[in-house]
């Protein structure tokens, strides 16, 4: 929960509120939002304590899903500095995604 919190909140903060990185890494915006659905899916997987739970990974993916849509659109609607981008989702998507079986895979094994 606190890291969804954190996701609305950093994605609802004017553009001026972070520095200007597009010089030291190309598509560092896009590795930011794989990372943290990423960790979005992770820590919603070691939370439910399952994860052999059809119903439980599919509840969370499409939590990812909606978070990653909403969140873009109420930038597109509320905010003036920040604006919808379909790379954003995405990235977002694919973070989730990604989450989803490396902590899957790293669960088999611990």
């Amino acid at each position: 929960m606190l890291w969804t919190l954190t996701i609305i909140f950093l994605s609802l903060l004017p553009k001026s509120s972070f520095p200007d990185l597009k010089l030291q890494m190309k598509y560092l915006d896009k590795i930011v939002h794989f990372g943290f659905y990423f960790l979005l899916i992770s820590f919603y997987l070691y939370e439910s304590g399952s994860v052999s739970s059809k119903s439980l990974i599919i509840k969370g993916l499409l939590f990812c899903m909606l978070l990653a849509i909403g969140t873009e659109f109420i930038q597109l609607m509320f905010s003036a500095s920040r604006s919808f981008e379909i790379w954003d989702i995405v990235a977002n998507i694919i973070g989730s995604f990604s989450g989803l079986i490396i902590f899957r895979t790293l669960k088999q094994f611990i």
